[in-house]
């Protein structure tokens, strides 16, 4: 591979591979805004990606990514200035109802009982 793309094409390609489970979450996220009156846009998208990753201390580690690694807390305040009050609700929102279900799954994995 890095015969074919080089020492720094390959490190790009690295890099965005280990980013693709923060970038398909933002993208389905800006995906369920598409018919509200201010969609995500791709670019929004991508600076929330770059935002998003700069929270994300495995990624930073040079690991790869999981929503529930991210410091959400810390995203808010940049995210407020890529997007607008309602696509930042829209986001939020998301990321509330991921977090739910992951715990529900959790709880539901750790109630059954082992075989």
């Amino acid at each position: 591979m890095r015969e074919l793309l080089g020492d720094e094409g390959k490190k790009h390609l690295e890099d965005y591979l280990r980013s693709l489970p923060i970038r398909y979450f933002v993208d389905a996220t800006a995906a369920r805004t598409y018919a509200s009156s201010q969609p995500i846009t791709l670019a929004q998208a991508d600076q929330l990606i770059a935002v998003v990753l700069e929270h994300t201390l495995i990624y930073q580690q040079g690991k790869g990514t999981d929503p529930g690694k991210v410091n959400w807390h810390d995203v808010w305040a940049p995210a407020g200035k890529i997007l607008t009050g309602e696509q930042l609700a829209a986001f939020e929102s998301s990321v509330e109802v991921w977090s739910l279900q992951k715990r529900v799954s959790l709880a539901k994995k750790a109630a059954s009982p082992s075989p």
